[in-house]
């Protein structure tokens, strides 16, 4: 990988160019190193620091078509476009011109927010380094923060998905493919044990296959804000005993999962150990003594998959939508000045992995540049809905086309649920749920019993066979020109769904 041709940072006295010398860049306090593997390793600074930026003499081609990823989630708004120099890229890109598709990332699980900025005469990385909101205090150690790659190929779709491969050199993944029920989309945290039960039948009668389908308890179950020991003590009066719950789960033939937000906290705890009203701090080790024993307490009780969620919202107050300009944390700071906000969300990540045990781990709403390499499975996309066919369009078909690519690459990428209810037309749900089916990508469905007749039966028995088994990654065809890409590849037969007729 070329060596940066020029660096840039900004530390709590301002902007200052460094001088190159050798493999070191240096000025004004500050000391950063740079290899032939394109690593870049801030080694020194006295001041405290904001973020790093350096520049690259590859631009992109004259009229190429530009894709980038999203800091955590997706928002429905991925696509290819004419290049714009301000356009925010995070964690990598993709080029487009003439059939060849050109790709520029860093390594998943780096130690700081990186995003790009590609233009015709150069491209542009920025590492955002601060702790929280504020600048990082480096009290005399180095941080290896990244490691850049390239790649080039022809046909945009296998040359971004093989490239993924190179910055996720080993993904953990599922040993089957991974499908099944999710409430929420039905109940929407309105839910009891007994319906639980009803579901998990349904779906397991629906699958034949030994590759035996999930059924997740999503939010709802747990005791009321405030409860002595921690809401993820135990389940309210509507769901009573958990560990009971997941044993007769598994008794027939699902297996169980569960949902829950482990940085949310009513209870009373030290004031050291929150950030802001409810929110924990994750840069304290005795918080993350809590996390640990918030998710190892749902694999003790027989959970098989445990879905954590909104931690990038609770450390940031910001929802994805919202970093235009970067990852940002608004007027939320650690404790922990010393680490990066990148370096925070990996240990969380990561006592959330060793307390899971061998359950599978599914992040939702964390960033999964940064979650790549330790859960199993991860929610690209914003919510689609159980009440509004247009947002499953937006959220649901645009992340599935355009993060379909992280498939087996960082994780298996859930693009979301079916939701199947009364209140969106069956033509229009079927769509989805054989998109999703028939993707390769795992598949979880929301279904509501008085939605669920005949047809739908059989759909979903169809839907279920395929999604057991599938491995081959759908491809869309029309996704330069199209958001929500109605003309798709899926296993070598070519389908169009009419999303909006």
């Amino acid at each position: 990988m070329d060596q940066p041709n020029r660096i840039w940072v900004t530390t709590s006295k301002g902007v200052f160019g460094l001088a190159k010398k050798g493999d070191t860049w240096e000025g004004h306090g500050v000391r950063i190193t740079t290899d032939d593997k394109g690593t870049i390793t801030l080694e020194a600074s006295d001041d405290p620091i904001f973020q790093i930026e350096a520049t690259y003499n590859h631009g992109i081609p004259e009229g190429a078509m530009v894709m980038g990823d999203d800091w955590e989630r997706s928002y429905g708004t991925l696509h290819w476009g004419e290049y714009d120099y301000s356009r925010v890229l995070p964690w990598y890109f993709a080029a487009h011109h003439d059939h060849q598709t050109t790709c520029w990332g860093v390594n998943t699980g780096c130690r700081a927010l990186a995003h790009w900025r590609a233009g015709v005469e150069m491209v542009r990385l920025i590492l955002d380094v601060r702790s929280g909101s504020r600048p990082l205090l480096l009290t005399g150690r180095s941080i290896e923060l990244a490691t850049v790659y390239g790649f080039e190929g022809g046909d945009p779709h296998p040359t971004l998905h093989t490239f993924l491969k190179t910055l996720c050199p080993k993904p953990r993944l599922a040993d089957k493919p991974v499908y099944g029920a999710n409430d929420w989309y039905y109940a929407y945290g309105n839910n009891t044990a007994k319906v639980i039960l009803e579901d998990s039948k349904r779906v397991s009668d629906l699958s034949e296959s030994p590759n035996r389908p999930f059924s997740v308890i999503d939010d709802g179950w747990q005791l009321p804000p405030g409860t002595s020991g921690g809401q993820w003590t135990g389940g309210n009066q509507r769901f009573g005993d958990m560990p009971d719950l997941a044993h007769k789960m598994k008794e027939l033939g699902c297996r169980p999962g569960i949902w829950m937000r482990p940085l949310y906290s009513a209870e009373t705890h030290p004031e050291s150990w929150f950030m802001a009203k409810d929110t924990l701090d994750p840069s304290n080790k005795d918080v993350l003594g809590k996390v640990f024993d918030d998710v190892h307490r749902l694999h003790v009780w027989g959970y098989e998959l445990i879905k954590h969620d909104y931690s990038t919202f609770d450390v940031t107050s910001q929802w994805g939508f919202s970093f235009t300009d970067g990852m940002g944390s608004k007027g939320r700071t650690f404790a922990d000045q010393s680490r990066t906000t990148a370096e925070i969300l990996l240990d969380l990540y990561q006592t959330i992995r060793r307390a899971a045990g061998d359950s599978l781990i599914i992040g939702c709403n964390t960033v999964g540049h940064l979650t790549a390499g330790l859960f199993e499975l991860q929610r690209t996309g914003d919510d689609t809905s159980g009440r509004e066919w247009p947002r499953t369009v937006k959220m649901g078909v645009n992340t599935l086309a355009f993060r379909g690519v992280q498939e087996g690459a960082f994780f298996g990428a859930d693009a979301d649920c079916v939701g199947i209810t009364t209140d969106v037309p069956w033509e229009k749900t079927k769509m989805w749920l054989e998109l999703v089916s028939r993707s390769g990508t795992p598949l979880f469905v929301s279904a509501q019993q008085k939605a669920v007749g005949p047809d739908q039966l059989s759909a979903l028995r169809d839907a279920f066979s395929i999604a057991a088994i599938n491995t081959r990654l759908g491809e869309p065809i029309d996704w330069m020109t199209n958001r929500q890409p109605q003309k798709w590849n899926l296993g070598g037969v070519p389908v169009n769904f009419d999303w909006w007729g």
